[in-house]
């Protein structure tokens, strides 16, 4: 019986290993399709598309000109918190 459970917590590990695999090949997808869309760094990209896979805000340190530039163009499909906006 404890082997069992055993082989059943090895197959649930490893398939949460894939599902965090996929997760993560999703959201860098969806990173690069939003740097061909707009004018900001890869790693906002990546940071924002997790956000949105999440449908959670995404938290940065402070505004930065080429990401309120792009919100001001187009807002983007989640939200953007700042922290020097808590201050």
């Amino acid at each position: 019986m404890v082997e069992k459970v055993s082989e059943t917590i090895k197959i649930s590990k490893e398939a949460k290993e894939e599902l965090l695999k996929v997760a993560a090949d999703i959201q860098s997808r969806e990173g690069r399709r939003l740097k061909c869309d707009r004018s900001i760094s890869l790693v906002d990209c990546i940071t924002i598309a997790m956000g949105e896979t999440l449908s959670m805000p995404v938290l940065f340190a402070r505004h930065r000109r080429e990401l309120d530039a792009e919100r001001r163009k187009e807002p983007f499909n989640t939200g953007l918190k700042f922290l020097e906006d808590l201050e």
